[in-house]
């Protein structure tokens, strides 16, 4: 399934907000896989992060 998660993340002194879609089993795959990517690719803590909404996407 695919899963659209969005909130904001901290960027050096400003918070930035984004939408990302990604392949997940569940909602809470989904939100492990945002930290995941997030983390690898701007070296962010899970606390830097804050998911506001994870939604399934209908296709």
């Amino acid at each position: 399934m695919k899963y659209s998660v969005s909130g904001d993340m901290k960027l050096g002194s400003e918070r930035r907000k984004f939408l990302k879609t990604v392949d997940a089993k569940s909602e809470n795959d989904a939100r492990n896989k945002v930290y995941a990517l997030f983390g690898s690719l701007n070296g962010l803590q899970r606390s830097m992060i804050n998911i506001v909404k994870i939604e399934e996407v209908k296709r």
